[in-house]
């Protein structure tokens, strides 16, 4: 489907040019059939697979694949560079990505640009073997269907981010066509679907057809007493499954229906009825007319049901194939459909679709995803674009010398290389410990066990074993489901892509203001108490997690999102929110990005003057050598020393939040209120102080009433909002925030619970 629709693409684009499909007359040319050992072609295997729903099996099936390809590269890597000269391109588009390295190599030894195009949204398994960063390649493109977080994130990290472009799926032209309520009349009446009825698709296999529509019509009629009292016309493709469509049929004479002459099968007692398909051309028109569809998390299926804007319930009732498991996670995350884990929940599913306010936000929320990826849903138009770019490129940069394909042979030199690697192993094992893993674990699991590595493993890891609660991935779904619009394709300063949200402010009249939290913690966690007086106030709310959990990974991921407001926003006026690790992150950036004409606000909540000095304080053993070392690496952003003097001409105004001095304890290395001093760097006329009402318990050897994670009270919020008003050069806004009758920060906590899907973290 996709190699169809770029061929189309580039056609209409250059008329003359000759499209080569990998065969050269009648002499096979695959390389991915070549490797196949079993006798038969790959995609004969993958379309019995799909059939019998062989879902376990094909992630062992896919693992030996790579394997042999890895294993066998010298030889593809020859293979392709006497295709590409019997057959001398001016370009390559590779549609299912699974020779990369000795791909891109052998096409930049002859400067021919490539494009490649995975056929999937999860893009583990295509990008798996990418050559190394140090290796010269020809222009080329990684190209995915959208600019979503969780697709952009799959790819691997030896790509280059910045030529990563969202592009949409390439499917046949006709999906393109949006029908006018008219015309949807007249197709209704084309493809026989009684008056008055909700037409209901069931596609399970794709074009190969799937043993699970058998399963899905049996369990409609088990549930059709329920169901009866909608009024709905159920489709069942079976493709190219004769046997399947018999099948079926057998089944619905067997339960009381009967077939009528156009094919149809009624029930004189119920409002079911039937439609038994076998392998059709105009699906568009039946997607046109389709008030939901059930179907399987094949990416062919799931693109088109998006582009028609049809809520989807994608089947996971015995598992998925494992690249297209994320079309699934996308569905349940961004509220375009359900998924269906049982084959008994499918009445209730039916029922949920036919109800009409739920049904109406699965229809807003598809609107919404089109609205906020309208260049997205030009395939054609973006595939000619790229295709010309590249062939400029490729003019212009030439052949680039590769390194020769690698040798698996054994040698002598490889031979003496391997034994002494295998005699020194304990030796340079204890030095690569103590020099780097250990520091490193000390740290990252040792101190900032909640920040983003650590937690996302933990998080995932005890959720197998116990009933913890949603997921951080599931947290961000609902955040996003509620309004959160992703800030998608911002590159990290470590070459991934970031993961960030954009809160709106809550009111009608929103203006250029946006507070950014700098947490250590992921954003998911953060309460939506911490920033709803916030988005009252106005002011959007901007969440991110840093692309690694080092303060200077985490300030230049910081510096490209403010870049990327002032780019979406501009003239958008920006004040840091930094917490505890993510305070002298937060000053540090503020301090340098602030300037007269555009000055940036700063609250610090509780902060270090340094991440050294915070290391130090909670781990004794990085005071070592060794250890200290490290951590200045990856920590060290001289906020105290190089910096001080700048932060004494801080242009901006700050606002510092900790309780009393020397009751803080966690915030106090050597009798001193390391957020006290961070406050003294800076300018007294910029300067604010505000003490967060707190009580040490002796008994609990903890604070009680200024616990920020789970939310501050009403005295600190007011105490922020006026700060941000002055800052706000006096814009007039009527504060929405309505005053607590809490006295205490625990009270006002207390007033505002938590939500379900939240924890209490501190």
């Amino acid at each position: 489907m996709v190699a169809d629709s770029v061929e189309r693409a580039i056609q209409e684009k250059f008329p003359n040019a000759a499209i080569l499909k990998g065969r050269a007359g009648k002499k096979k040319e695959l390389v991915a059939d070549l490797l196949w050992p079993l006798g038969t072609s790959g995609a004969d295997f993958y379309k019995k697979a799909v059939e019998g729903q062989w879902f376990r099996t094909m992630p062992i099936v896919a693992k030996i694949g790579l394997w042999i390809m890895k294993l066998r590269e010298t030889w593809i890597r020859n293979a392709l560079d006497q295709y590409i000269e019997d057959t001398n391109p001016n370009i390559i588009i590779s549609v299912v990505p699974l020779i990369n390295s000795p791909l891109l190599q052998a096409a930049a030894s002859r400067g021919i640009p490539v494009m490649v195009i995975p056929t999937d949204s999860d893009n583990a398994i295509y990008s798996h073997n990418w050559p190394a960063p140090d290796v010269p390649l020809a222009p080329h493109r990684y190209l995915i269907p959208y600019s979503l977080q969780e697709i952009a994130s799959r790819i691997h990290p030896h790509v280059d981010k910045t030529l990563v472009k969202p592009i949409g799926y390439g499917i046949r032209p006709e999906f393109y066509y949006e029908h006018t309520p008219k015309e949807k009349e007249a197709l209704r009446e084309k493809l026989q679907i009684p008056e008055g009825k909700e037409s209901i698709l069931l596609m399970l296999g794709g074009s190969f057809g799937s043993n699970a529509n058998y399963n899905f019509v049996k369990e409609i009629l088990k549930g059709q007493e329920g169901l009866s009292r909608h009024q709905a016309h159920y489709t069942v493709f079976c493709a190219r499954q004769v046997s399947m469509q018999d099948k079926i049929k057998k089944l619905l004479r067997d339960n009381g229906f009967e077939e009528r002459a156009n094919g149809q099968f009624v029930h004189p007692k119920t409002q079911l009825s039937f439609s038994i398909l076998g392998f059709v051309n105009n699906v568009h028109e039946y997607m046109a007319t389709a008030r939901c569809m059930f179907t399987k998390a094949g990416s062919g299926a799931f693109n088109e049901a998006l582009l028609k804007k049809v809520p989807t319930i994608i089947d996971d009732t015995v598992g998925h194939m494992p690249w297209e498991g994320l079309n699934i996670d996308l569905t349940d995350r961004y509220g375009l459909g359900k998924r269906d884990t049982s084959f008994s929940r499918i009445p209730a599913l039916i029922d949920e679709m036919m109800d009409p306010e739920k049904y109406g936000a699965y229809k807003d929320r598809l609107e919404v995803y089109h609205r906020d990826r309208p260049e997205q849903f030009k395939f054609k138009e973006n595939i000619q674009h790229i295709t010309q770019e590249l062939l400029k490129e490729a003019a212009v940069a030439g052949p680039i010398p590769q390194p020769p394909p690698p040798k698996f042979l054994p040698t002598v030199k490889k031979i003496i290389v391997f034994v002494l690697k295998l005699v020194l192993f304990p030796l340079l094992a204890i030095k690569r410990f103590f020099t780097d893993i250990f520091p490193h674990y000390l740290v990252q699991y040792g101190l900032f066990s909640a920040f983003v590595r650590t937690s996302v493993a933990q998080n995932d890891f005890f959720r197998t074993l116990f009933p913890c609660g949603p997921s951080l991935e599931d947290r961000r779904g609902e955040i996003i489901r509620n309004g959160a619009k992703p800030i998608e394709q911002l590159i990290s300063s470590t070459n991934t892509f970031l993961d960030a949200v954009r809160i709106p402010a809550s009111v009608e009249n929103p203006t250029k203001k946006t507070m950014i939290f700098v947490l250590a913690k992921h954003y998911q966690n953060l309460h939506p108490r911490n920033y709803d007086y916030l988005r009252q106030e106005g002011w959007d709310v901007v969440l991110f997690n840093p692309s690694e959990v080092t303060s200077k990974a985490m300030a230049g991921d910081l510096k490209r999102l403010m870049a990327r407001i002032d780019e979406d926003t501009p003239g958008a006026k920006i004040v840091l929110n930094g917490y505890c690790v993510g305070a002298h992150v937060a000053a540090h950036v503020a301090v340098e990005q602030s300037t007269p004409e555009k000055p940036v606000g700063l609250i610090v909540d509780r902060g270090f003057k340094s991440a050294n000095v915070m290391v130090q304080n909670f781990v004794p053993l990085a005071k070592l050598r060794p250890f200290a070392r490290r951590i200045r690496a990856d920590y060290n952003l001289n906020v105290r020393n190089e910096s001080s003097q700048k932060m004494r001409t801080f242009t901006g105004k700050a606002l510092f939040l900790a309780p009393p001095d020397g009751k803080d304890r966690l915030m106090h290395c050597k009798n001193q209120n390391q957020t006290r001093i961070l406050h003294d760097f800076f300018p007294k006329a910029n300067r604010q102080w505000h003490e967060l009402p707190a009580t040490w318990d002796e008994k609990k050897k903890k604070f009680v009433d200024a616990t920020h994670w789970s939310g501050w009270g009403q005295a600190t919020q007011d105490r922020v909002v006026a700060f941000l008003r002055e800052f706000d050069d006096g814009i007039s806004r009527e504060h929405q925030f309505q005053t607590s009758s809490c006295a205490t920060e625990a009270e006002a906590a207390a007033h505002h619970p938590l939500p379900s899907f939240v924890p209490a973290a501190v």
